[in-house]
């Protein structure tokens, strides 16, 4: 199995926790989240330094559960005046492992994973949880109101004093029509 050194910790030994129901191993490690293979489908958004990974996997009678949490921080551009935008998330981890074969496997609406071999490999699914908290179009604030279209200035910090109502000659005929209220 040829696994990034980095990822090893992810692994975690299926056969050794389902002998014994009610068994935990604990995940606790930071992996680079260029290792870990998250990669963003925004242009200019990113994963910034290390993923943080706290997770605890628990044997059932006939599954492994695995909770916790990854903590992350992601970068970009706002969308709306092109300011840097950094934040760092939390992100809950639940998840559910069967062994093949398992009834669980056939029911769609379940989400169970399939242990494959004798380890559970937790990489994909947390990069998939990474990748997902990655944000499709950043705002620096709920605010920010980006920037002039017609000279450029920052309309956060105030009106630019540009015209901004703007009308099309197409519709100039229609401008004096005045519509008679509903009696």
């Amino acid at each position: 199995m040829g696994v990034h050194p980095a990822l090893r910790p992810l692994l975690v030994n299926a056969v050794e926790l389902r002998r014994q129901p009610g068994a935990s191993r604990r995940v606790v490690t930071e992996v680079d989240a260029a290792e870990l293979g998250c990669e963003s489908p925004v242009p200019g958004v990113r994963l910034e330094g290390d993923v943080a990974i706290d997770l605890t996997a628990v044997s059932g009678a006939d599954d492994i559960g695995v909770t916790g949490s990854l903590t992350l921080t992601w970068i970009g551009p706002c969308r709306r005046c092109l300011s840097g935008v950094e934040r760092t998330v939390i992100v809950e981890v639940a998840e559910r492992f069967v062994p093949p074969g398992h009834p669980a496997i056939d029911e769609r609406s379940d989400g169970a994973t399939v242990i494959e071999g004798d380890q559970i490999d937790l990489a994909p699914i947390l990069r998939d949880l990474a990748v997902l908290e990655l944000p499709a179009a950043p705002l620096c604030r709920e605010d920010c109101r980006g920037w002039c279209p017609q000279c450029g200035a920052e309309l956060s910090a105030g009106a630019c004093g540009c015209e901004t109502e703007r009308s099309d000659p197409r519709w100039a005929a229609l401008d004096g029509v005045v519509l008679d209220e509903p009696t």
